[in-house]
């Protein structure tokens, strides 16, 4: 096997080699490999598996359970379509809360769903999870392509993904790369610990509302509002106090993240780019309801460095914190581009974290947001630029009416109590050069701790509410 893998295969020891054709797969891109794939990948712990530089094409989700060595391949995504037009009939009505599921007289689905359908929603080129969830798995990819397909409105937002792992310690990518289309996530990995990710290329991430619901415009969206379009999403019976399950009306959310890391600590990327996240609108591509990179869950130790590069999202980073929160995350040397919403946005539980040396361009509503229960975090020589501007395929464009800011604190949920608002906040070296659509280079709607040192605004007014 190639020195490289024998070095970092995360197993017992150097695994052999063994060429995929010698499980049956032909790897000539047509045809179907699913089955010999899916049994070369049921010894993936006696092998360090090698695609040799061809494109195997799969149909539905690879199932991984072991320990995973994978170089050397693209694997393109060749689920078929399932119409959804004859379960979509009604109209959805404007819906502003997130966690409110609406009926938009659709028929009931009567019985269990067709299990073509929850392949379709639920397909996961790679799944890399162990049989047991005590027992962590490792994995190693070198050379890896995943392609998801060219099908946007297929997957859904909770539980597609190009590749997907859970309960790994030992998670070593090098040179892989996710593009195509449908809702989910690009990479995701959670409840993972000691995880490198190097030259990790995430683009050309497309989704698309179910056949038989309402086509995107920038028009129509806009008019309802960015944050509160109906869409429809898929809910089983049982799922938010459900009798039956069917498509149903919700306010849009995230239906792309292109790499989420969940729950997971001692994790390194390097040299990263993100680009081009997005929905297929009338007018084309528009990176919207579709994020770069998230980290949630209770995670720890994450560093991002080298030449990352993020552009063209809804968000370019976005840390939420849930349960015990997110802690110790340092972000260095970070380009981000073009973020639709927020170039970084902190909030909930986040904590003992630094933002330093990062450029952020054009970032729809603000530069960096820091908000809710965010404690002892720092935000070091970082450059923002552009603010309220977004470059569209269509052209420049700022979206969003009220303030924009290039970098703001304010209350997470609950404002009236002191307790969501962020507190210990350093600020040092900040260059804000906002642009004709910035209206603050800097707010803070009620933050406490907060210091200010060395810092530059330009083109924006400077307004706090402890000044």
């Amino acid at each position: 096997m190639p020195s490289a893998a024998a070095a970092a295969y995360p197993g017992d020891g150097p695994a052999p080699l063994r060429s995929l054709k010698q499980f049956g797969a032909r790897g000539d891109g047509v045809s179907d490999d699913t089955p010999a794939l899916q049994k070369a990948l049921g010894q993936s712990d006696q092998f360090c598996l090698d695609g040799e530089g061809l494109t195997y094409s799969v149909n539905g989700t690879l199932r991984i359970t072991k320990n995973l060595c994978l170089v050397n391949i693209r694997l393109e995504q060749r689920q078929v379509p399932y119409d959804t037009s004859a379960m979509i009939k009604g109209d959805c009505p404007a819906i502003s809360d997130p966690a409110i599921v609406v009926s938009c007289g659709d028929p009931a689905l009567v019985g269990d769903a067709p299990a073509e359908l929850q392949a379709y929603l639920n397909v996961r080129t790679l799944l890399v999870r162990p049989d047991d969830v005590r027992r962590d798995i490792s994995v190693f990819m070198d050379k890896v392509v995943i392609d998801k397909g060219n099908d946007p409105r297929s997957g859904s937002r909770t539980d597609a993904a190009g590749i997907w792992i859970d309960h790994a310690k030992g998670v070593v990518l090098t040179d892989v790369e996710i593009t195509g289309a449908g809702k989910g996530y690009g990479l995701f990995i959670s409840a993972s610990s000691d995880v490198t990710l190097t030259r990790l290329n995430v683009h050309d991430l497309t989704w698309a509302p179910y056949a038989g619901d309402a086509d995107l415009t920038m028009a129509g969206v806009a008019a309802s509002g960015w944050n509160t379009f109906p869409i429809r999403e898929f809910r089983y019976a049982g799922q938010d106090g459900l009798t039956q399950g069917g498509f149903k009306g919700v306010r849009v959310q995230e239906q792309i993240s292109c790499v989420t890391i969940a729950s997971s600590n001692h994790v390194v990327f390097r040299d990263a780019t993100i680009e081009r996240c997005g929905a297929e609108f009338a007018e084309g591509f528009i990176p919207w309801q579709a994020d770069g990179l998230t980290v949630g869950g209770t995670s720890s130790d994450l560093t991002i460095e080298g030449d990352t590069r993020i552009a063209s999202t809804w968000e370019g980073i976005d840390l939420i914190g849930g349960n015990d929160g997110i802690d110790q995350v340092h972000i260095r040397g970070a380009t981000i581009s073009d973020s639709f919403s927020f170039g970084v946005k902190w909030g909930y539980k986040v904590s003992n974290s630094i933002l330093e040396d990062t450029n952020i361009t054009n970032a729809g509503l603000a530069g960096v947001v820091i908000y809710g229960p965010v404690r002892s975090v720092a935000v070091n020589d970082v450059r923002i630029s552009g603010i309220g501007s977004v470059n569209f395929p269509t052209g420049v464009s700022s979206p969003w009416d009220g303030n924009k800011v290039g970098l703001l604190i304010a209350a997470g949920a609950n404002p009236g109590t002191r307790e969501t608002y962020p507190q210990g906040v350093e600020i040092d070296g900040l260059s804000v050069n906002g642009g004709p659509h910035c209206h603050r280079g800097y707010l803070n709607e009620g933050g406490s701790q907060i210091r200010i040192a060395g810092s530059r605004l330009t083109n924006c007014n400077f307004s706090s509410k402890l000044d």
